[in-house]
């Protein structure tokens, strides 16, 4: 699968963001592995793979995302202005106005390697999978019966 810039930049965006997430909950560095081995064990991915790549990640600032890819990267992949906004600490208003300065002039660099960024790709799809069970609708068919 060929995967554009945005694409691949977004993915170690993502899984960067997931790793930050899940340190917030206890701020124990041990929780980000221990989720990593279980959404590998149910995508079949090798976390050991995985974790390398988290811990380049988490060891280098190269890694972090800049607000200005979030903000570009971010409205490529249709992340509303209001979520960027807030999770920024922006306006809308300067949300707005930075894509509107910036639009012509900005070409994602991603920062690992292409087979890197597709394991990645991998392991976020089933990490989007898993978000949504539990819900009402997800892979269910209720008839109003238990």
């Amino acid at each position: 699968m060929i995967l554009s810039e945005y694409d691949r930049r977004w993915a170690e965006i993502r899984l960067y963001q997931f790793c930050v997430d899940v340190y917030k909950i206890r701020q124990q560095s041990i929780d980000i592995f221990e989720c990593v081995n279980i959404i590998c064990d149910l995508g079949n991915i090798d976390p050991n793979e995985i974790k390398t790549i988290i811990r380049l990640m988490l060891g280098d600032t190269y890694y972090q995302a800049t607000k200005r890819e979030i903000i570009m990267i971010g409205t490529v992949k249709g992340l509303a202005a209001n979520n960027m906004a807030k999770y920024l600490d922006m306006s809308r208003q300067g949300i707005t106005q930075f894509i509107e300065r910036n639009k012509d002039m900005f070409t994602p660099l991603p920062r690992l390697s292409i087979d890197d960024d597709q394991l990645i790709i991998k392991f976020l799809k089933t990490l989007d999978k898993l978000k949504d069970i539990g819900r009402l609708g997800y892979g269910t068919a209720y008839k109003g019966t238990v």
